[in-house]
């Protein structure tokens, strides 16, 4: 995160508060000795919340009552009524809350949109998103659950967000489950089925434990559409988008490589610059939620 806000030239670093300082050597920006110092820092515009799952919704609430907007990481709360009441408190004390979705800023997605929007690519039949990577140490705050843990939490949020923006939230009908790998005390894995009101169906596959795969497949009326690397890359990474028409043609889009976290704040610093375009992305931001939290009211543990 902080080597994309140094790209900003409009963004500035005013300090950072790390819960372990000592862990760090950071020598180049003030060190906060308690959150709340950063709060008061009348020079901070904007906090940037990248504590544990669990602690989102207080710090986010935390920085509006301080007169902050805020940015803080996926999910942007555990508890659909959280949500709800840091929307509209942030309304209330009149300052902008984004979640932290980097991919929906980069080149691939934008490309991959536009390919959508053909008229001749159909509209989406089906959309499969998988999102997973190899256990990380046992240490790791993503397998305790009292920190707001579990592969949901931290995996599945990314296929709710591109879901919900290329097929809405006006779901029908949702099946759901999770799994507990033996030893854990958190979801590790899961599998969703949605079913959409538009006839369109959208598949999730995501989980610790397994070998990396972070890609999107998408099957419309006439074509197949492929994208790899698509949540999460290396600022250095270039991708593809790979299209096969009914008829047999392949079209292979070549995507430059780009920082997608940098784009993502040149985005919200837009929003924050220009108050009109809030409205929209209010609009996307509640759609997912919608759709993220009503798959997680249906999870069946197996």
């Amino acid at each position: 995160i902080i080597p994309a806000l140094e790209k900003c030239p409009a963004i500035s670093i005013a300090g950072i508060y790390f819960r372990t300082p000592s862990k760090y050597k950071l020598d180049k920006y003030p060190v906060y000795s308690n959150y709340i110092d950063a709060l008061q820092d009348n020079d901070v515009d904007c906090i940037y919340i990248s504590s544990p799952n669990s602690n989102h919704f207080k710090h986010s609430h935390e920085a509006l009552s301080y007169g902050k907007h805020v940015v803080c990481e996926k999910p942007l709360a555990t508890d659909y009524n959280d949500f709800q009441a840091l929307v509209e408190y942030a309304l209330k004390m009149r300052k902008f809350i984004f979640e932290s979705f980097m991919f929906e800023h980069h080149s691939q997605y934008n490309e991959l949109k536009k390919i959508l929007q053909e008229p001749k690519n159909g509209n989406i039949k089906s959309l499969t998103a998988r999102f997973g990577y190899p256990h990380k140490p046992s240490s790791n705050i993503r397998y305790d659950r009292s920190l707001g843990g579990g592969a949901y939490f931290d995996t599945a949020c990314y296929l709710s967000k591109v879901t919900s923006l290329l097929l809405g939230s006006d779901y029908d009908k949702i099946s759901a489950s999770i799994t507990k790998a033996p030893g854990y005390e958190v979801d590790t894995e899961g599998s969703c089925l949605i079913q959409f009101k538009s006839g369109a169906t959208a598949i999730w596959d995501w989980g610790m434990g397994r070998s990396y795969r972070n890609e999107i497949d998408i099957w419309t009326e006439n074509c197949k559409i492929s994208a790899d690397r698509f949540f999460s890359k290396r600022c250095e990474l270039e991708t593809t988008i790979d299209l096969k028409h009914s008829h047999g043609d392949v079209t292979m889009f070549n995507i430059t490589a780009m920082d997608h976290f940098q784009e993502m704040f040149v985005g919200f610093l837009n929003i924050i610059n220009n108050p009109t375009n809030y409205k929209t992305y209010l609009q996307s931001l509640k759609s997912h939620q919608k759709l993220y939290f009503a798959v997680y009211s249906t999870l069946e543990e197996k």
